[in-house]
């Protein structure tokens, strides 16, 4: 099992708020 350390979490956070970013342009742009 890989160790959670906090980095780990705020990196996923803010790769999570990148994609739900992009998803919210693409539904705009159509």
């Amino acid at each position: 099992m890989p160790v959670v350390t906090s980095s780990n979490i705020l990196e996923h956070l803010h790769t999570c708020l990148v994609y739900e970013v992009l998803l919210t342009v693409q539904c705009i742009m159509k």
